[in-house]
């Protein structure tokens, strides 16, 4: 999932399927993330936290995730749920994988492959995947279309332009000591306030690792399908770091 800086905006906006913004660019796995925002123990964490808590996950040799979140308007929200790998060595490479339901209640999903400068993209119809290069101009909007996934997003929502998260105690996520962090109660009335939602469907909590500063898991917004408005909940777990989990070449290729 490659975003990493997201642009502040409002932590109310719409939540795309595929992310969106200008085209990423890969940062070494020796690269140091920004000293700004780095969580100071027993303090709360803001924007500038959250946004690094991102951004350090590239720091790591490779790592898996897996999400959801729903669009659409109250009572009706459509699940999306999203998962993948992200390797910085030996070369980078990613894989995601995004499943829906489209209008028909039919199951869609897209699937992003990269390796190195090799990209292959599977929308579901054909039922094939599709061969780009990553250096070439052309494919800019196919990499800023894909490589954030919603990602971009998610932090803004998460982040916003005031919002404050109190720490609350030290956890085990996924095999991962972090630390949770709540939203404050101010913000949190203020934005069910804002959303008119059921305050038992809204979640506002962040875990942050507490070795690197990395994002562990994510729970924030109107989480629960039937609940949702323009606004959309999501959920993120970091669910492996350092793994043994190999991203492969597809081998149903439409244009080889």
């Amino acid at each position: 999932m490659r975003v990493r800086s997201a642009a502040a905006v409002t932590a109310l906006l719409v939540v795309s399927a595929c992310g969106g913004g200008s085209a990423p660019t890969p940062s070494p796995n020796s690269a140091t993330p920004p000293p700004a925002g780095t969580p100071v123990p027993g303090q709360a964490i803001s924007r500038a936290d959250i946004q690094n808590s991102f951004a350090a996950l590239d720091t790591i040799d490779s790592y898996t995730f897996a999400g959801s979140y729903f669009t659409g308007y109250t009572g009706v929200g459509t699940p999306v749920s999203l998962n993948g790998t992200e390797r910085q060595k030996p070369q980078y490479e990613l894989s995601n994988s995004v499943n829906r339901t489209n209008d028909n209640n039919q199951p869609e999903i897209d699937q992003y492959i990269r390796i190195g400068n090799d990209i292959w993209v599977n929308t579901g119809a054909p039922d094939a995947f599709y061969h780009y290069n990553a250096t070439d101009p052309a494919n800019g909007a196919l990499l800023a279309q894909y490589e954030p996934y919603g990602l971009a997003l998610q932090i803004a929502q998460s982040s916003g332009a005031q919002l404050q998260y109190q720490p609350m105690g030290t956890e085990m996520v996924n095999g991962i000591e972090s630390t949770h962090y709540g939203l404050s109660q101010a913000d949190r009335a203020n934005l069910i306030q804002q959303s008119g939602l059921d305050p038992q469907s809204w979640a506002g909590d962040i875990w942050l690792s507490t070795h690197g500063a990395y994002v562990t898991r994510v729970r924030f917004g109107p989480v629960m399908q039937g609940e949702t408005n323009p606004v959309s909940g999501f959920m993120w777990d970091t669910t492996s770091i350092n793994c043994d989990c190999p991203v492969t070449a597809p081998t149903n290729i439409a244009n080889p």
